[in-house]
């Protein structure tokens, strides 16, 4: 009995009409009741709230009864109205003849559990409702994504569309231009005075310069298009023969090449014939100045990828604009200094970029410059 009245745990009995004939010292506080309470007052049901009465007396009970013992999860209801979630445990004492003679139950306090489930369903509940925000706004996003890289590849393929009409429309007149003024230089110079030469000479000029900046443009246009047909390219051969089609013998006398023998790459030997010549003609250029033009192509590893590398002693760039490098038109110098049509070097990002690489460059005024890509 010490046992019984020690346990913090409610222990209770009771006859089979539900009247109470014990309580342990802590089934009374539970309970809010006073030690020496007349339990002849008190029944059995009107200690659970409403829901829980109930369940003992339709469930609980009947299956103690024909079975032996019944658990689940009840409440108790204090005697100020508190409801205190409890396990519960009932079991029925019968007579040899199989009539009971009394019940028995055993009730634990459950509150902190139950306050750590209601928590973890709250949490549990809340990472639901985040993560069901976080797939919607993903979707959201994907979706903003879509629509946005649709309407990019559409203004893509208008400029395209744009750039190559432009440029195929503009040949015909800038032929006509060029034609008209070569004629009159042929046929009519003795009607022309020295002004007047001097100015179709430039008409001329302005034509195939204008010519020039179609052909890059269209090339420009075309690459965003063109597909990619990848096989093993000797890049050291390549290099050689581009830098043999871009000068002359006499050239070449002044021009230190110094071209070290490059790694193969997979790729397209028509787009990276045209990385070198516009790479190794900008070289070219801009050394035109030097009494010894010094030009070097060799390669590094880097970041377990081959980097190529192209560098001058020529004039150079100032590295505060090096963001315009590769920009479409962008120029760092004159045109009366350097001619050119400010596309080149936005063609080689855009190969170069289509084979999965990058390209950058590093140089200072009047130091030369360094060009570096890679391929992926």
């Amino acid at each position: 009995m010490a046992i019984i009245e020690a346990t913090p745990d409610m222990v209770a009995t009771g006859d089979p009409n539900g009247h109470v004939l014990y309580y342990n010292r802590a089934g009374l506080r539970m309970l809010g009741f006073e030690p020496g309470l007349d339990l002849s007052t008190v029944r059995f049901f009107e200690t659970h709230p409403q829901w829980a009465a109930k369940l003992v007396a339709e469930t609980g009970i009947p299956h103690a009864i024909e079975h032996g013992t019944w658990s689940g999860e009840t409440a108790l209801l204090r005697r100020d109205g508190h409801e205190i979630p409890v396990s519960q445990v009932i079991i029925a004492h019968k007579a040899p003849d199989g009539s009971v003679e009394y019940l028995s139950t055993i009730a634990r306090d459950i509150t902190k559990r139950k306050e750590h489930e209601a928590r973890l369903q709250r949490e549990v509940a809340e990472r639901r409702q985040a993560e069901g925000e976080v797939r919607a706004l993903n979707e959201e996003l994907e979706n903003k994504v879509a629509e946005r890289t649709a309407k990019l590849q559409s203004a893509n393929h208008e400029l395209e569309s744009f750039s190559y009409s432009v440029s195929h429309d503009l040949r015909a007149p800038l032929r006509a231009i060029d034609g008209f003024s070569k004629i009159l230089l042929e046929d009519h110079t003795s009607h022309l005075e020295a002004e007047g030469i001097r100015l179709c000479g430039v008409i001329s000029d302005s034509a195939r310069r204008m010519g020039r900046l179609i052909d890059d443009l269209l090339a420009f246009s075309r690459l965003g298009k063109t597909e990619i047909n990848l096989t093993t390219v000797d890049m050291t051969a390549l290099a050689a023969e581009v830098f043999a089609e871009l000068t002359t013998p006499q050239e070449r006398e002044r021009i230190d090449f110094r071209l070290a023998s490059l790694p193969e790459v997979k790729g397209d030997p028509a787009l990276l014939r045209q990385v070198w010549a516009n790479l190794l003609g900008n070289a070219l250029k801009f050394s035109a100045n030097k009494e010894e033009a010094i030009i070097t192509v060799d390669a590094t590893r880097q970041d377990e990828q081959n980097v190529y590398v192209v560098r001058d002693n020529g004039a150079g760039f100032d590295m505060r604009y090096a963001n315009k490098l590769f920009g479409v038109f962008q120029r760092l110098h004159h045109e009366r200094e350097f001619a050119g049509t400010g596309l080149g070097l936005a063609i080689v990002q855009r190969i170069v970029e289509r084979h999965g690489g990058q390209v950058w460059a590093k140089s200072a005024m009047n130091r030369g410059a360094t060009f570096f890509f890679t391929l992926g």
